[in-house]
């Protein structure tokens, strides 16, 4: 068996990733500043050639085009505005690094990233109810999994392992075997690495048990739900899912929960055809 997943481990494969990730904090820090100089965010993103490539490439596909050519950021960013442009930026930077078949997790990695993207809209969802910050949500949303795909990496060393994905609990238990850390941990060590705030990470690391999160509960209850949320999403009977006993069916908000997934079915369904994921 191979040697217990650590902090050191994480890093020297963080290491061999993109740099990209790096950029999105930063990004994030400009977008929600009301002062901030379009310029800056247009500075940012050209640091990273890859991400300037796929973002003009998003800007040109039939879901949002405009009949106007976009042949660089500064037209990117016209096009789409900060806000779009920031939850492309994210989509992208990680989906480059993270796209690797799993061989340990019993999903595909495209089915991880459409529910990450799924909870990622959930989030958002949430954040409108309570006026908070959408990006952090959409971020805390779209990121909670990126572990999956370090443990995974490590994992595959050993023989005949296999972690489930539809129950939570019995995940964390064979993660937790396996490498000595949940996906949850290993995204926060990740998030942290990279330099993201804690109250991006701080609600993922905890999500399981909102309660333990102290500062950061209010997040990571909410993510808990929309975890969960995404796993159904793909259900013939969603409505009827969420409407059986001991299932939720009120957002945090109060908002009755068959009125914000068919809001979160189109963003999901449109994020994959702009996103192509």
């Amino acid at each position: 068996m191979p040697s217990a997943f650590t902090r050191d481990s994480l890093e020297f494969e963080l290491h061999h990733l993109s740099s990209a990730p790096r950029i999105i904090p930063k990004l994030a820090v400009l977008v929600n500043d009301p002062n901030m100089d379009p310029d800056d965010v247009i500075e940012v993103i050209r640091h990273d050639p890859a991400l300037t490539t796929r973002l003009i490439a998003a800007c040109k596909s039939a879901a949002i085009h405009h009949g106007t050519d976009v042949t660089n950021v500064s037209e990117a960013v016209g096009c789409l505005g900060f806000a779009q442009v920031y939850r492309i930026a994210v989509v992208v930077a990680f989906r480059s690094g993270f796209c690797s078949r799993f061989q340990v997790y019993e999903e595909s990695a495209d089915a991880t990233w459409q529910r990450a993207v799924a909870t990622a809209c959930f989030m958002e969802e949430f954040a409108l109810e309570d006026n908070g910050d959408l990006g952090m949500a959409y971020t805390i949303g779209l990121l909670h999994m990126i572990g999956m795909f370090l443990l995974d990496w490590h994992c595959a060393q050993i023989p005949g392992a296999r972690i489930p994905v539809r129950n939570l609990a019995r995940q964390l238990e064979m993660e937790r075997k396996l490498s000595a850390f949940t996906h949850m941990e290993a995204t926060a060590l990740a998030l942290d690495f990279w330099g993201f705030p804690k109250e991006i990470y701080e609600p993922i690391r905890w999500y399981d048990r909102p309660k333990d999160a102290g500062a950061f509960e209010t997040n990571a209850s909410h993510l808990q739900l929309a975890v969960c949320l995404s796993h159904e999403l793909g259900a013939p009977a969603i409505k009827s899912v969420f409407g059986v006993k001991n299932r939720p069916h009120l957002s945090p908000g109060g908002q009755q929960l068959d009125s914000i997934i068919p809001k979160v079915q189109r963003k999901l369904q449109a994020a994959i055809d702009f996103l192509r994921l």
